[in-house]
């Protein structure tokens, strides 16, 4: 049996400056249940310490471990080519294991495409030790895919999912470099020491455009919840927390028990729920017990579009749902997509308008992109919107540019418009609202003022002085071009 296992946290490319980073917990889970099962684990995290591709072929080079974990998503699937071909390289008896979405969704196309050996089927906790003790017979490990020696694909039966989370160990918090983390962490553009932490697994709805690594929803006991959280603040004086759960306001009495828990330990926090999952009371609440900020999948100002993407909600719930919100003063992350399938010259104006009746500006988007695992990535493979096999799509994907405004980041055209009509409806969808949102507030100084400052601000957190140079002159710029 090999004692020893180095869990490698791949970073997300294509590199640009991001310095607000999210803490690696799955990766983190992993170390601990090792720990606790007496394995020697060491951590080469590429992601905070930025190692270029040589350096990391340096490190692989002097290690002497044997075996390597990684976890991963889709987006980082060219990277996990190169770094499972440096470690085989270096290593050719190195057992390689997989983990994360990219192995759950992706395993056929992993095993046949990289130097993966195992790819690990959703959660890992219980997996990892099992296949840790039976490295060289995975076939006696459930919930696992590997290759065979005559090269087939070996998916072994389904590992149950862990029913109680809050048997699960904290993080092993010590092995990663927490002072990076903690320093370069925000909630809405506000720098303050704190940390990224999940609360519950998976999400009851299906959304087309979502992939689902869990079937269905578990949550953390609100007791352990605040148990880590009173670790992480006595440990590393944290202020904030951001939780990074799909639906983190779902149960009505959990988030009332939660917000009478977290008031007590005097921090600052921001999680997601959908329109249909709040309610002005909750909204106080969560202010009271210092929420400043919750993101709302709204998605789309169509109703048309909302119905395609089977979000069970409507326009009208967003508008409500936005005004409870801007009642108890809880500031707003408006998620948004543009580009769905069905999106036309009726539903880009009605999207306008959605965000005239809110009076507020649309901050960024995402362009809608078919992941591996949703309805949405089958509907584009049926319909020949994909054309690739899944080793070039995941390799596009991985050029995909992690910022959330339009700049030719069109991965797949779901839409009758060309690639760049696709684009100049984008750019002028959100100009239009900016337009708009300034009309409304014309004789409103200090609230253009206060909104502007506002986004400056987050221009120069992510790059300095020509971030924000280069920022709002883009932003002003898109306004006058657009103006009719």
């Amino acid at each position: 049996m090999n004692q020893k296992i180095l869990l490698i946290q791949p970073p997300q490319e294509p590199e640009v400056d991001r310095p607000f980073l999210e803490f690696p917990r799955g990766l983190g889970l992993i170390a601990r249940a090792l720990i606790d099962n007496n394995f020697k684990v060491e951590v080469l995290d590429i992601q905070v310490d930025q190692y270029k591709r040589h350096e990391v072929k340096e490190i692989i080079n002097k290690s002497d471990y044997e075996t390597f974990g990684i976890s991963a998503f889709a987006t980082q699937y060219e990277y996990i080519k190169f770094l499972s071909k440096a470690i085989k390289q270096s290593n050719k008896k190195a057992k390689i294991i997989l983990g994360g979405p990219l192995a759950t969704l992706c395993y056929k196309t992993v095993l046949n495409k990289t130097n993966v050996d195992i790819c690990v089927i959703v959660e890992g906790e219980i997996t990892i030790i099992d296949l840790m003790n039976n490295i060289n017979n995975p076939n006696k490990v459930k919930g696992i895919a590997y290759k065979s020696k005559n090269n087939k694909i070996i998916l072994t039966k389904p590992r149950e999912y862990i029913k109680n989370l809050d048997k699960i160990n904290f993080p092993a918090y010590h092995l990663f470099s927490m002072k990076k983390y903690i320093s370069n962490f925000a909630i809405m553009g506000k720098k303050m020491r704190g940390i990224n932490i999940l609360s519950s697994r998976g999400c009851p709805f299906n959304c087309y455009y979502c992939s689902h690594v869990f079937l269905f929803m578990r949550e953390t006991s609100i007791g352990r919840v605040i148990s880590e959280i009173k670790f992480l603040k006595n440990k590393y004086s944290i202020k904030g927390i951001k939780f990074f759960d799909d639906l983190f306001v779902f149960n009505k009495r959990r988030t009332i028990e939660f917000c009478k828990q977290i008031k007590k330990l005097n921090l600052q926090w921001r999680c997601s729920a959908r329109v249909d999952t709040i309610n002005l009371k909750i909204l106080k609440m969560m202010r009271e017990s210092g929420c400043i900020g919750i993101e709302l999948g709204i998605e789309s100002g169509s109703n048309k579009i909302l119905k395609l993407m089977n979000k069970k909600t409507s326009v009208e719930l967003n508008i409500k749902a936005i005004e409870m919100c801007k009642k108890a003063k809880i500031p707003l992350v408006i998620q948004f997509m543009f580009g769905y399938m069905g999106e036309d010259e009726k539903s880009i104006q009605e999207n306008i308008n959605f965000f005239k009746k809110i009076n507020l500006p649309c901050q960024f988007f995402n362009f809608a992109t078919p992941f591996p695992g949703t309805q949405l990535y089958k509907y584009a493979k049926e319909n020949k919107l994909i054309n690739l096999d899944e080793d070039k799509y995941l390799l596009k994907l991985s050029k995909m540019v992690p910022i959330f405004w339009p700049k030719n980041n069109v991965i797949i055209n779901l839409t009758n418009f060309s690639d760049n009509e696709l684009l100049r409806k984008a750019n002028y969808f959100l100009a239009k609202t900016r337009i708009n949102f300034i009309k409304n507030h014309i004789f409103k100084p200090h609230v253009l003022i206060k909104y502007y400052l506002r986004r400056a601000y987050i221009f120069y957190e992510y790059e300095g002085i020509n971030g924000l140079i280069k920022g709002m002159g883009a932003y002003i710029l898109s306004i006058l071009q657009n103006h009719k």
